[in-house]
């Protein structure tokens, strides 16, 4: 499997309206999110909270810029969420990134929301 870098910026097109690589962000969440048996192992976890904040700083700034009502405390959650951290015990790191990875749909979501659509 090909790992695509969260900090490569595509251009926009009309079939990607944002400057971001939502093929690779939802791939990353899908594969976070995925049913298991047991807990990955912690190298995993420390791979996937890296993509996560990479792909979390680049839709902040979108979300940021487009900014619908409520959009802020969303965001603002985000950044609490990362600020916790994944906590001291491999099952906190785990349920930390899957966190993350729901934040980051979330994001996405709302990044990719056409602007005044539904607002």
């Amino acid at each position: 499997m090909t790992r695509r870098s969260p900090t490569a910026l595509p251009t926009t097109t009309a079939s990607n309206p944002i400057p971001v690589d939502h093929e690779a962000i939802t791939d990353t969440v899908a594969r976070i999110l995925a049913p298991r048996a047991g807990l990955p192992d912690p190298e995993m976890v420390e791979e996937w909270l890296e993509l996560l904040r990479g792909h979390i700083a680049l839709l902040v700034p979108v979300v940021e810029d487009r900014c619908a009502p409520g959009w802020q405390e969303v965001v603002a959650e985000v950044r609490a969420e990362l600020d916790k951290g994944p906590g001291n015990h491999r099952a906190a790191a785990c349920v930390h990134a899957q966190v993350l990875a729901r934040c980051t749909r979330q994001l996405l979501g709302m990044a990719l929301e056409q602007p005044g659509a539904g607002q």
